[in-house]
């Protein structure tokens, strides 16, 4: 086992260091672009290296696993997910917080979470973290906060001072120009769990007008782009926005959760190559996409959230050759709602209402009711999992009318 040599930042040397040498539960926040990948690495390596710990990587998501699977190779990993086989002997493993959490026999004396915001105080991570009561838990995560704006609770060690800020003004990301563009009239949706309602902010964001207006104001943006993102609100709104772009005369293309996985990754691979000059997409680009060199983000979906507002930043202020800065382009109400996007998360006062649906996995709220064979089922947008509802009724959302 080796850890391919690559130079590292002072900050990432700084932060390795803190981590391996403290012996309590440890909260990284990095920047995304900030190398949490390869900081990640190399506290496993030194920690087995050191103590001959087994370490255990898990990641909210099958993709992100599968990224980190080839970034450590050098480490030997092995891979924790369906039929996949491992021992006790194993010192590195990886694997998703869902399929880990169902291992019994798993009990690492280390568990590194990436994207530790995903569902921190979920059942999941819970029982993964009881399996074995001495295990330390290292997390990771550009927006460690929960959806009031507090720091993740459970960790004795907090590393946060490498923010955005100090990133851009030592170079280690590009600056950043913010324009807003476009105001929509969100005064009348409702507000569900601390962010806009989905099915409502769909029906204002989906009107011709708007698409419209959002496309030639930043027409010219993009134009002076190498390569630009479109953050949507759902499906609908993302087809009708690459629609307007394309008839526009841009190359653009969309992402979404029906496409499947080898579509996915040839629309990447597409826009990389610089194939397509729009990448239009929901919630798909937030967390695990890597081109350096997109330079130019447009905000469509309006939110309240203010992890998903940094995570939307992040992906366009990489550094890459040639690249002097990123724009910011807001048509989505969020700099009005939440602020300049360099300014620190801050703690919201008063109480968030939650929903009374929560993932039993994840605890995340963000569920969907499907209809599948004569049964009803939740399905979870984050973690996946699917749950069906016992019951001999279900009254349609859409029609109210009860149906067997």
């Amino acid at each position: 086992m080796s850890s391919k040599k690559i130079i590292l930042r002072p900050y990432q040397k700084d932060i390795i260091e803190q981590t391996v040498k403290s012996k309590k539960s440890t909260l990284i926040q990095i920047p995304t672009g900030g190398g949490k990948t390869v900081i990640a690495k190399e506290i496993i390596f030194k920690l087995y290296r050191d103590f001959d710990f087994q370490i255990l990587f898990v990641a909210p998501k099958i993709v992100l696993m599968e990224q980190t699977m080839e970034v450590f190779k050098g480490l030997n990993p092995k891979l924790v997910h369906g039929q996949s086989k491992y021992t006790n002997k194993d010192k590195i493993l990886v694997s998703t917080i869902q399929t880990a959490s169902r291992r019994e026999n798993l009990q690492p004396d280390v568990i590194i979470i990436d994207e530790v915001h995903y569902g921190f105080d979920g059942s999941m991570i819970e029982k993964l973290i009881k399996k074995k009561p001495n295990t330390r838990v290292i997390g990771l995560s550009a927006t460690p906060y929960d959806r009031k704006g507090k720091l993740l609770k459970g960790f004795d060690l907090v590393l946060d001072k490498y923010d955005m800020k100090y990133m851009i003004n030592k170079g280690y990301l590009v600056s950043l120009k913010t324009f807003v563009l476009v105001k929509q009239d969100l005064s009348h949706v409702k507000i569900t769990a601390g962010d806009y309602n989905l099915n409502e902010l769909s029906k204002v964001v989906c009107n011709k007008n708007t698409i419209l207006e959002i496309v030639k104001s930043t027409e010219k943006y993009i134009l002076d782009s190498r390569k630009t993102i479109v953050f949507a609100v759902d499906i609908t709104h993302a087809e009708l926005l690459t629609k307007a772009y394309i008839q526009n005369g841009f190359k653009t293309k969309a992402l979404h959760s029906k496409m499947k996985k080898d579509e996915v990754y040839k629309e990447i691979e597409s826009f990389k190559k610089g194939e397509t000059k729009v990448l239009v997409s929901v919630l798909m680009l937030t967390t695990g996409f890597d081109v350096p060199d997109t330079d130019c983000a447009v905000i469509a979906r309006p939110t309240k959230s203010q992890n998903l507002y940094k995570q939307m930043v992040g992906r366009i202020l990489r550094i890459a050759k040639k690249k002097k800065y990123a724009t910011l382009l807001d048509c989505g109400n969020v700099v009005e709602n939440l602020g300049m996007p360099l300014a620190p998360i801050h703690e919201i006062e008063g109480n968030v209402i939650q929903n009374k649906l929560k993932c039993s996995q994840c605890q995340s709220e963000k569920l969907k009711l499907f209809y599948e064979n004569k049964k009803v089922y939740w399905k979870c947008k984050d973690c996946a999992s699917v749950k069906e509802i016992k019951q001999a009724t279900y009254k349609c959302i859409k029609c109210k009318k009860e149906h067997t």
